[in-house]
């Protein structure tokens, strides 16, 4: 059934997390003990269930701000009947409230929030919890010196170069780059105990 999620998303260039990137998700999953995964971004709903599927005890709520994509992954959450272990909501992250707590953060909303939505949901990530940040290589675009691309498309690319050296600098983590996996992805974890 994950077929027709992955030829959905490939048929109406709907972003999806490709192999490699699930792979760093699970392995850090395991790594860090991970049972709560808070996502922010979840399109047609494919990253939740294949992290659902990964370890079928793991709880994860997840946001998504497009209604279309919402309702597809709302569709795709009941073919596989996961409602009881994934938990979608309709809204914006910026206006999203939640005072639970948890293992880990997903970041795969729009690259200019990323910044802001780390900050909103800092103290919603425990001691020694972690933060997966996907596409932070925009397809090679932040390596390269000269950029011969729209200026919507250069602003992002700046704003994700931004991105990248403020956590570099946020002393509330240790900040590891896996600039080689899947489109670039940054593994943050929380400081304290």
């Amino acid at each position: 059934m994950l077929e027709i999620i992955e030829k959905y998303a490939d048929e109406h260039k709907v972003p999806i997390i490709n192999e490699e990137g699930l792979d760093f998700l699970f392995e850090c999953i395991k790594q860090y003990n991970v049972k709560s995964i808070f996502e922010l971004g979840s399109a047609i709903g494919y990253s939740a269930l294949r992290m659902s599927i990964f370890d079928p005890q793991l709880k994860i709520v997840t946001v998504e701000k497009d209604e279309e994509r919402y309702e597809l992954a709302v569709k795709y959450l009941e073919m596989f009947d996961k409602h009881h272990q994934i938990k979608l909501f309709l809204a914006d992250a910026l206006q999203f409230e939640t005072n639970q707590k948890f293992d880990m953060m997903f970041l795969d909303l729009a690259k200019s929030k990323y910044q802001v939505v780390l900050d909103r949901f800092y103290d919603n990530l425990n001691a020694g919890g972690i933060v997966v940040v996907d596409n932070l290589g925009m397809h090679g675009l932040v390596f390269k010196e000269q950029l011969k691309v729209r200026r919507q498309v250069r602003q992002l690319v700046e704003k994700i170069k931004a991105f990248r050296e403020a956590i570099i600098k946020d002393d509330r983590f240790e900040v590891k780059l896996f600039d080689d996996v899947g489109d670039g992805v940054a593994l943050l974890i929380k400081k304290g105990v």
